[in-house]
């Protein structure tokens, strides 16, 4: 028990001066939080110090968690809100038609009436098999 004791004044001292690593600091963490009233009471301050710290971490780690669940809670409403958006407007836009023509100033949906316009302007466009070779002669 006096070697321990010994070895925790050492680990403070050198904590005091600034040269512990980061696992001689766990010691004396785990040390001032299990070790009740035990202790001197030079060292009690100590004690609160490290008490302290250990609180704060784990503080932190639950700020975390439920920093990271919120956030996903965020994103989770946000993408709702857009399919909810989304899907009336693409309802919307599937029941109207998008095939349509302007023939003598007038829109018609009618797929008849525009088949028959279309081949008739291709009609009057058209050339016939004896003009096609005779075209091609022509371009220098």
């Amino acid at each position: 028990m006096n070697k321990d004791r010994k070895y925790i004044e050492n680990l403070i001292e050198k904590y005091l001066d600034g040269d512990t690593s980061n696992n001689e600091e766990k010691l004396l963490r785990r040390y001032f939080t299990n070790s009740g009233n035990d202790i001197p009471d030079e060292w009690k301050a100590l004690r609160a110090l490290f008490r302290y710290e250990t609180m704060q971490r784990k503080n932190t780690l639950r700020n975390t968690r439920t920093g990271a669940i919120r956030r996903y809670i965020r994103y989770a409403a946000v993408a709702a809100a857009v399919i909810l958006i989304a899907v009336p407007i693409m309802m919307h836009r599937s029941g109207t038609s998008d095939n349509y023509a302007v023939i003598d100033g007038k829109v018609c949906t009618d797929s008849r009436i525009v088949t028959s316009e279309a081949e008739k302007a291709l009609m009057m466009v058209a050339i016939g098999e004896d003009e096609t070779f005779e075209a091609l002669g022509q371009i220098q």
